[in-house]
């Protein structure tokens, strides 16, 4: 885990202007991850996210320029941008409607947060548990928001105040993922019984969206965790310990406040099973919809398979009028064709092959479940769209890509001692 010693060593092995840097690269990534579900998806407070991220992303080019290392660019840097440069070509053929420079500005910041953790592998860590603290801190600003009704259990779908409810959700299970698979691999008592207690807490503040996209993320990441944790030759505690968790939830949800996200549940499985028995007369409209949003997507990417619709493409040109598939391979397929796709994937398979061939530790471990959290999130949410990937994803990307011969750009450190020595 997080040790002040690796502050120490980061000021010890840098020139003081440079651990600076460094150490303010942390400490603005975690008020910029805060600030993601807490304001940017508020209209009149969403700036606040973009300023804050462009300072955290500017002190990071700065570590890169002054450190007497060289830059190191491959091609999934360059994957990053060439999405950009492609979801702008893509919308330019289309006419420009609809356009938003949210797909471009989320692909720079990408590359950027990448280049940096690729080139300061000793950042990642620090940046993780950044990321972890930004959502603690949203969790207790949450908390008080909602204290009323949590106090109460009056669980009816909270979570509006901050902007869309799915994606307050979304969170909530990062927050339960993140503080499980810490519990899990810290070896210090006093890092296990926080993140336990915290644990908790994300699970109940998300059950109180009554989203079922949290309900997924956190069950199949949890049980994943676990057989993870004990392996195979502790398979039958796996089982055991899943076996529990299941019957847990199952008188959880039987609990009287728990009546409204059950029943959303029930609706859901006779909607998909077509048995009104389950849950008598109800239909799940929203599970309708998605689905056909989902194939509504996929037969406008067969109408225009490479180039796609442009940003936005869905909305615009989809049957619905408006709105967005809820489906992260048909959005990305419907607006940017199977080249866009290609581009915006590339890293994120290279750093899942990069998972499977590296020997398994616990920060390996760590980092690997948020692949399988962002697998997961590709079926409820547009990832190309959601600043959540661009802060995270580049982390366990960098963090699994072995070292190769890449092109190498020069630092400013390393130019002006260049030129010291040939006037020397």
């Amino acid at each position: 885990m997080f040790k002040f010693s690796d502050i120490k060593r980061i000021t010890q092995s840098e020139n003081y202007i440079v651990a600076i840097l460094k150490i303010a690269s942390i400490v603005l990534f975690a008020l910029s991850f805060f600030s993601i579900p807490t304001v940017s998806f508020i209209t009149k407070l969403k700036n606040i996210t973009w300023v804050l991220t462009i300072i955290t992303v500017l002190s990071m080019v700065l570590v890169l320029l002054l450190s007497k290392n060289k830059i190191r660019v491959d091609f999934i840097s360059l994957s990053f941008i060439l999405f950009g440069f492609f979801a702008f070509f893509s919308s330019l053929i289309n006419g420009m409607r609809a356009f938003v420079f949210t797909p471009i500005l989320l692909s720079i910041l990408s590359c950027l947060i990448y280049l940096y953790c690729k080139n300061n592998k000793d950042q990642i860590k620090p940046l993780f548990i950044a990321s972890y603290v930004g959502l603690v801190f949203f969790l207790l600003v949450f908390a008080f928001t909602y204290r009323y009704e949590l106090i109460h259990l009056q669980f009816s779908r909270l979570g509006s105040k901050f902007g869309d409810i799915n994606d307050i959700a979304l969170f909530m299970g990062l927050g339960c993922v993140m503080s499980f698979s810490i519990f899990l691999y810290a070896k210090k008592w006093y890092f296990k019984v926080p993140c336990a207690v915290l644990f908790f807490a994300f699970v109940l503040c998300g059950f109180s969206s009554s989203s079922k996209s949290f309900l997924f993320i956190l069950a199949i990441c949890l049980l994943t965790q676990i057989f993870v944790f004990f392996g195979k030759k502790k398979w039958w505690i796996s089982i055991f310990i899943s076996a529990g968790l299941i019957s847990l939830f199952f008188i959880f949800i039987n609990l009287p406040f728990m009546s409204g996200f059950k029943q959303r549940l029930l609706d859901m499985f006779s909607t998909l099973t077509q048995d009104q028995r389950i849950s008598g007369s109800n239909t799940d409209l929203s599970t309708i919809d998605r689905l056909n949003m989902f194939l509504d997507g996929m037969t406008m990417w067969l109408r225009k398979p490479i180039f796609g619709y442009g940003i936005q493409g869905f909305f615009r040109a989809s049957s619905y009028g408006g709105g967005w598939s809820h489906n992260h391979f048909s959005e990305t397929l419907a607006s940017f064709g199977i080249v866009g796709a290609f581009l915006f994937h590339f890293g994120y398979v290279k750093g899942i092959c990069g998972f499977f061939t590296t020997k398994k530790e616990r920060m390996q471990k760590m980092l690997g479940i948020l692949f399988l959290f962002f697998i997961i999130c590709m079926f409820f949410v547009a990832l190309n769209s959601q600043k959540i990937y661009a802060f995270l994803i580049p982390l366990p990307i960098a963090f699994f890509e072995k070292e190769k011969k890449n092109k190498e750009v020069y630092s400013i450190q390393l130019y002006l001692d260049k030129r010291k020595k040939s006037n020397a």
